[in-house]
C-alpha cells in the first residue's frame, strides 16, 4: 500500500516524479524503437556493402582464383561465398572449414535476404548467374536481447527520481519563508502582537502573504490596546465607595450573643432619666405659675 505524502513539499515531489515517468517511459520506449531500427538497417547496410564488393569480384574472377582465405577488415569476418549446390568456393579465415551459414538462399526476384538470431545479422546476396555470397555482421552486446531496453528503463527511472528530487528542492526553497512565518506566528502571544512577522523580499504571493498577516497583526495589537486604555482611565478616575475600600470595610460581626445582660444594664439607665425629667417639667409649671399671679 503507497502512503501518499502529507505535506505539499512530498506531493510535488511525488507528482513531478509519476508525470516525469510517464513521460520519459513513453519517450524512451520511442528512442529504444528508433535506436534498433537505426542500428540495424545501419549494421545491414555495412553486410551488405561487404557482400556487394564480393559479388563484384566474383563476376569478374572464377570460383579458383578467388583468394582463400577472403580478406576481411573490421566486425565483418565471416564471408562465405557458395555455389547452388550449397558447395563453399570460398570463405574469410574465421568462415574457413564451416558449413554454409544459412540454408537461406535469395531468388531473382528477391536477390537480397536479411536473418538474425538474435546474436549476428546475416546478409546473403546473389546477382544472377553469379554465386551466392553470404555475410555474418556480429550484433552489438548492447543490441542483443533486452539490454537496449534494460539501460534505457534504468535511465528512466534515474531521471525520474532526478525530477523528484529537484522538486522536493525547489518547493522547499519557496516554501522555506512561509515555514519562518508559521514559526513566529506559533510564538506570538497576546501581549506581543505588534511584534512583526519576516517579510521576504520581493513582490511575490508569500510576500504578500506576510505583509497582509504583519499588518493584520499590528491593527489588532492596536485594537486591543485602545479597548485597554479607556477602562484604566475610567478606573482611576471614579471615586472609591466605602464598599469598595478594603480599609473602611466593615468588619465582620461577632457571632450573635444573648441579649439579656445588654437590656439589664440599659435598664436602670432608663429609669434614672425619667425622674430627671419629671422634675424638669414641674420645675417649669411652677416657674409658669408664680409668673401669672399679679
Amino acid at each position: 500500500m503507497i502512503h501518499r505524502p502529507r505535506s505539499i513539499r512530498g506531493r510535488c515531489a511525488v507528482t513531478v516524479s509519476l508525470l516525469a515517468l510517464v513521460v520519459l517511459a513513453a519517450l524512451g520506449a520511442t528512442t529504444g524503437l528508433a535506436i534498433r531500427t537505426i542500428a540495424s538497417e545501419r549494421l545491414y547496410d555495412q553486410a551488405e556493402d561487404v557482400a556487394s564488393q564480393w559479388i563484384a569480384a566474383a563476376r569478374t574472377t572464377p570460383p579458383a582464383g578467388l583468394p582463400d582465405p577472403l580478406p576481411v577488415s573490421g566486425d565483418v569476418d565471416l564471408v562465405q561465398i557458395i555455389d547452388d549446390q550449397g558447395t563453399v568456393l570460398a570463405a574469410s579465415a574465421t568462415a574457413r572449414g564451416r558449413a554454409p551459414l544459412t540454408s537461406l538462399h535469395p531468388t531473382p526476384d528477391d536477390p537480397v535476404r536479411h536473418l538474425s538470431d538474435g546474436q549476428n545479422l546475416l546478409v546473403a546476396i546473389r546477382s544472377g548467374t553469379t554465386p551466392e555470397v553470404l555475410v555474418v555482421r556480429p550484433i552489438p552486446a548492447v543490441l542483443r536481447g533486452h539490454h537496449l531496453e534494460d539501460l534505457l528503463a534504468g535511465l528512466v527511472l534515474a531521471l525520474a527520481a532526478g525530477a523528484g528530487a529537484v522538486t522536493w528542492a525547489a518547493v522547499g526553497r519557496v516554501l522555506r519563508p512561509v515555514a519562518a512565518l508559521r514559526d513566529q506566528l506559533a510564538r506570538i502571544t497576546l501581549n506581543d502582537l505588534g511584534r512583526g512577522l519576516p517579510v521576504p523580499s520581493g513582490d511575490g504571493e508569500i510576500a504578500e502573504l506576510a505583509r497582509t498577516a504583519s499588518g493584520a497583526l499590528a491593527r489588532l495589537g492596536e485594537d486591543i490596546s485602545r479597548q485597554r486604555r479607556p477602562a484604566t482611565a475610567t478606573g482611576a478616575a471614579e471615586p472609591r465607595s466605602p464598599q469598595a475600600d478594603p480599609a473602611s470595610a466593615v468588619e465582620p460581626r461577632s457571632p450573635r450573643r444573648d441579649p439579656g445582660p445588654r437590656h439589664e444594664a440599659a435598664r436602670p439607665a432608663g429609669e434614672a432619666a425619667g425622674p430627671v425629667r419629671n422634675s424638669k417639667h414641674k420645675a417649669s409649671r411652677g416657674r409658669t405659675a408664680t409668673a401669672a399671679v399679679p
